[in-house]
This record gives C-alpha cells, structure tokens and sequence, in this order.
C-alpha cells in the first residue's frame, strides 16, 4: 500500500465471488492498514480507502463510526508511525508484524470533529504544495543532470575552449 488514499484495488473480485464466500467488504471512508510485512520494520503504511475494498490477511480497516474523521486519523498515525511500530511490533517473528490486541490499546489524541475536519483539510493543503514542490525539484535534478551531461560532453569534443584556442594559437605542435 503506497497511497495515502485507496481509490481502485490491485486486484479485483467480482460481485458472485463476494456472494458466496465469508469475504466482507470494507466500507469507503475506512483506515486502512498493513498489520503482517517486512516494511513494518520501518515503516507503517496506513491509507484511507474512497472506495469498497476487500482486505487480506495482512492488513486490518478500521471501520469509522463517524465520530473520528478518517483522515485525521490516518494523519495521527502516520505522525506516531514509530511509536506505534515500537509498542504494538510483534518481535522474533519471521515476518514483521502488529499485534492487534497492543494497536487496540494504543491511545491517539482525538481533537472535536470539527477540528479534526480542520485539521485534515489543512494538511491536505500543505502536503499538496510539499509534493509539487518536491516536483518542481525532480524536474529541476533531471534539468541539471541533462545540463551537466551537456557540458561534460561540450567540453570532452573541445568545443568550451574554441574560442581561445583559435585566438591562442599553440606554438609548437603536440
């Protein structure tokens, strides 16, 4: 899960197969979350889903009743990533995990909803320039890297000191 926000699932399941199985869908407007991989050794990927998923084994939702908003919530955690991988990590199993009966203890501060709302839109707002400012930037790396290879290449076929050498003749032939 590398988004903060699920809006189309990586596989597909269909309607029938939703049907006849124990399978329950995950409600939109949930946090979702990886509970069993070997990011969680540094790393808690948590996301809000905009639309109904279905989860495996590795991940658990947290189905909001409409008192936390969801993305202050997902905020919050990402924020306590690593106090949250530090208290409720399984530790010396194979693979890195959470312990579901330490994450449901583990205490996040709930602002009103309407600061949560507050909250969240504004962070949306400012992560939203930090990434299109972290573009700007990537877009200014490829510029010099193309700038650099440019010069580089201007300078090995001798073509940065034509000028002076021809008004500099060499006085003896190398």
């Amino acid at each position: 899960m590398k988004t903060d926000i699920v809006q189309q699932a990586q596989d597909l399941i269909s309607a029938e197969a939703v049907r006849n199985s124990r399978l329950r869908l995950v409600p939109p407007d949930s946090l979702l979350m990886v509970v069993r991989s070997g990011i969680l050794s540094h790393t808690l990927p948590v996301a809000r889903n905009s639309v109904a998923v279905a989860l495996n084994q590795d991940m658990k939702a947290l189905v909001l009743d409409g008192s936390v908003h969801a993305d202050y919530l997902r905020y919050t955690l990402q924020r306590a990533a690593t106090a949250v991988l530090r208290q409720c990590g399984k530790h010396g199993t194979t693979v890195a995990s959470l312990e579901a009966s330490a994450l449901n203890r583990f205490v996040v501060p709930v602002a009103p909803l309407a600061e949560q709302r507050r909250i969240a839109d504004k962070l949306d707002e400012l992560l939203s320039q930090v990434a299109a400012g972290e573009a700007a930037l990537e877009r200014v790396r490829a510029n010099l890297a193309r700038y650099r290879a440019a010069v580089l290449k201007a300078a090995v076929e001798g073509r940065l000191t034509a000028d002076w050498r021809a008004t500099h003749p060499t006085p003896e032939p190398a």
